[in-house]
């Protein structure tokens, strides 16, 4: 009788630790997934952030690439303007002055 208690008292351990260990992978699936959870929704949260600030840096891009054509354009009229004038100058220099070769 002893030994059929023993038994008895050995699967009810083995139960119990069954059942402990079935409890206790539950919890840390559970929290596992939480914490997949979350981590989602933080690289969400920095997904957004970025695509927030890449569309920032795009806008700042196009209007930095209109100044540039602005510039560009106003430096090209004042250098075919400087031109103009050098070659008038010097139309006028030759004009006033035929004899001075």
């Amino acid at each position: 009788m002893l030994i059929a208690q023993e038994r008895q008292t050995r699967e009810d351990l083995k139960d119990f630790i069954r059942q402990e260990l079935t409890m206790q992978f539950a919890e840390s699936d559970n929290r596992f997934a939480q914490f997949r959870q979350e981590q989602k929704a933080e690289f969400a949260q920095v997904r957004h952030e970025m695509n927030e600030r890449f569309a920032a840096t795009d806008v700042k891009f196009a209007e930095l690439r209109t100044e540039m054509h602005a510039t560009q354009k106003d430096l090209a009229y004042k250098l075919i303007a400087t031109i103009v004038a050098v070659t008038s100058l010097g139309i006028a220099i030759v004009k006033l002055f035929p004899n001075a070769h």
